[in-house]
């Protein structure tokens, strides 16, 4: 029989998993994105959610979307795909980040 504190240890890494299942975006953009990053009408999850319109080293985007893979964070990568708008044209890509490096995979663009 499971003792009290697998009981607990249990209920409080369910209740960790939670609140990072809800983490918002807007907190997350204030606390961990670099100044380069920009964006604002930040909606949704760290997960999954949207943005109105930014910028993002210096490149003016709108309509903003994301969403994050949970499973490469095990190795210490974050992975998802980030589509959105330029001004004249789109870019839809795959990104994996690690501490060190961030690499883009199926990079599509378009723009006139």
């Amino acid at each position: 029989m499971p003792s009290r504190w697998s009981w607990v240890a249990l209920g409080a890494g369910a209740y960790i998993a939670f609140m990072l299942a809800l983490f918002p975006a807007a907190t997350a953009l204030r606390w961990f994105a670099p100044a380069e990053v920009r964006l604002v009408g930040v909606q949704g999850t760290v997960w999954s959610g949207t943005a109105a319109a930014g910028s993002i080293g210096g490149l003016a985007v709108r309509d903003v979307r994301w969403s994050v893979r949970p499973w490469p964070l095990i190795v210490g990568r974050v992975s998802g795909r980030v589509p959105t708008e330029l001004d004249d044209g789109f870019l839809d890509t795959a990104l994996t980040a690690t501490a060190r490096s961030v690499r883009f995979s199926g990079l599509r663009a378009g723009t006139s």
